[in-house]
């Protein structure tokens, strides 16, 4: 049977003679002579973008399928970790791609991109969940990342769940927290129209504490998933404040998600350094605002705002003017609204400014505070509330509470952060409700459901756990030192393509998706680490025929023949095997 090779190895294939001895190969059997064994390990082993990728999402494997053009089952192998690659492949600010291999060689992969990729061209309907636990229902509180992913890998499991959310339409930050510019709103309504189709029961307009009670939550649910988020605004502290009418960036930005604010005349001041702060800006240019200032107290550098959108801020006419503190706002005597600064020398610990000599004044006609967020949970039982929080045990990575063992928390009320963060605690959340539903200990289940060390976990891990087709969670990343660079050569990163500068003209999307035969040649350019391609070389490169082809196409050792030697290991280009000690490889 013949491997399925690449051209570029099936060219190599017809120039290479293997070692031959007098006899046929497989009359000389291996004597005792052998102490080391190579071992296809790769199921035991995670590129490291997986490992880096807080929603787990198995990268390496679904761009393999997209180098076959195959998004359809790209698309599936992503649903397997999270609800919608098509939300987290364009508000993702994809630190996989900080850890990728390839970006040692040249440049890493378009992760967020090609994932955008996979959910354009190989979207396909779901089905209804069939409900094995029909006794054993689940409430979710919250329409946010965390709390949609826990719902849907719940009802995957087969629970009967459903969503509570206060406002009207689903989404919670992800509709009324990010512009539309960045996320569109037809991709969230076709994202909750797959949870209903899958059977989550979505109930908005109903806010715990006013429509339905703490009580009747706790006596009519088997668990409880708390996914509010952060819905309050962080007050400033600046003499004057009070009296000009300053509006929170959340309050802004829920104005022009819902249309409130269709238009915005006049120069406007934002105060924050953090994402927040930066949708405030993108968003007020788009409604009509003259000039955009934003002050803050961090230095450009240190500014809590990612890079990328700083960056496009600015290029779309953003006065930015880092490490300034307000020192007194009032009217102006045309009734505009004046704020003084001080210059910041330096941050000390909690945000406290030490201050320089500079002053600075300022006169614009709006005033946006974006600082910083606070929960909104009044509601719950005090027991339940820590710091502002929900109190949960993040040391054990299961996020359950720390006082009532079927209530569990995640995304910002419980302290971890962005929409990848918050997919990662819905994971973890629906591992440790699923193990405290069928009396499972949820540490030792989500120890068999990680990914490398920095808190990654996989549902397919976890379901193959369950079903006992693996032993525990991966442990190995492979790093670009086992990768055989010989068989890839440098090529040129494909960016997704930027809207030109004429944002202002509405919140339409600003980066488009790459056409899909650039989203197959940026594919191609990925290593597939720690995976087996069945690209043929282990096989080629045996000079003792030690390798043999089995019937699902993949590789196996003839321990009988094979002399230990590594060639297959070292010609590998993906580090799909490891040699180790003969002993350990037969038990």
């Amino acid at each position: 049977m013949q491997p399925n090779c690449s051209p570029m190895l099936e060219e190599r294939r017809h120039a290479i003679v293997r070692n031959r001895t007098h006899g046929r190969n497989r009359e000389n059997s291996t004597g005792d002579q052998r102490t080391m064994l190579p071992v296809f390990d790769f199921d035991g082993k995670a590129s490291p973008c997986r490992e880096a990728c807080p929603a787990g999402h198995d990268i390496a494997h679904a761009l393999h399928l997209v180098q076959r053009g195959d998004f359809a089952a790209a698309w599936e192998l992503l649903r397997e970790e999270s609800p919608f690659p098509s939300i987290t492949g364009r508000v993702c600010y994809h630190s996989c791609e900080e850890s990728c291999n390839r970006k040692d060689h040249d440049a890493p992969l378009a992760i967020a991109a090609l994932e955008r990729a996979i959910a354009e061209y190989g979207d396909s309907a779901v089905t209804t969940c069939p409900v094995a636990h029909p006794d054993q229902p689940v409430a979710v509180v919250g329409s946010g990342p965390a709390g949609v992913t826990a719902a849907y890998h719940l009802v995957r499991l087969g629970y009967p769940v459903t969503m509570f959310e206060r406002d009207d339409l689903p989404g919670g930050a992800l509709r009324y927290g990010i512009p539309r510019y960045r996320l569109p709103a037809r991709v969230l309504d076709e994202e909750f129209g797959r949870l209903a189709a899958m059977g989550v029961v979505l109930r908005t307009g109903v806010a715990i504490g006013r429509d339905v009670s703490w009580e009747e939550l706790e006596s009519g649910w088997r668990a409880i998933f708390l996914g509010v988020g952060l819905g309050g605004a962080r007050a400033l502290a600046a003499p004057g404040v009070d009296e000009v009418g300053a509006t929170s960036g959340l309050a802004f930005l829920r104005a022009a998600s819902t249309g409130e604010i269709n238009s915005l005349a006049g120069d406007v001041a934002v105060i924050g350094g953090g994402d927040v702060a930066i949708d405030v800006v993108r968003s007020a240019m788009r409604l009509g605002a003259g000039a955009v200032h934003l002050f803050c107290l961090e230095s450009r550098e240190t500014m809590p705002a990612h890079p990328e959108e700083i960056r496009q801020a600015e290029r779309e006419g953003l006065l930015l003017n880092p490490a300034w503190a307000i020192e007194r706002i009032g009217r102006a005597s045309d009734g505009r609204i004046r704020i003084a600064f001080r210059g910041v020398a330096r941050l000390e610990e909690g945000l406290r400014p030490i201050l320089d000599a500079r002053r600075m004044e300022a006169t614009v006609d709006h005033l946006v505070v974006a600082i910083g967020q606070e929960a909104q949970i009044d509601w719950l039982p005090p027991a339940l509330r820590s710091s502002g929080r929900v109190a949960v045990d993040l040391a054990a990575r299961v996020v359950s509470t720390r006082v009532v063992p079927n209530v569990f928390a995640g995304g910002d009320i419980a302290g971890t952060y962005n929409v990848v963060q918050a997919i990662g605690a819905g994971k973890r959340a629906a591992i440790g409700i699923d193990s405290h539903h069928q009396g499972r200990d949820p540490l030792v289940w989500i120890e068999r459901a990680h990914v490398g060390v920095k808190g990654t976990v996989s549902m397919r891990r976890y379901r193959e756990a369950l079903a006992g087709l693996c032993g525990g969670g991966i442990g190995a990343v492979v790093r670009i030192e086992r990768v055989n660079l010989d068989y890839f050569a440098e090529e040129e990163r494909c960016e997704r393509p930027e809207l030109p500068i004429a944002r202002r003209q509405g919140f339409v999307e600003v980066n488009g998706g790459l056409a899909r035969e650039d989203a197959v040649a940026e594919a191609n350019r990925c290593f597939v680490c720690a995976a087996c391609t069945i690209c043929g070389n282990c096989f080629v490169y045996c000079p003792d025929s030690a390798v043999v082809q089995r019937e699902d196409g993949y590789f196996a050792i003839d321990v009988d023949h094979c002399k230990g030697c590594g060639q297959c290991v070292h010609e590998c280009p993906r580090a799909a095997m490891t040699m180790v000690l003969e002993k350990e490889a037969l038990g």
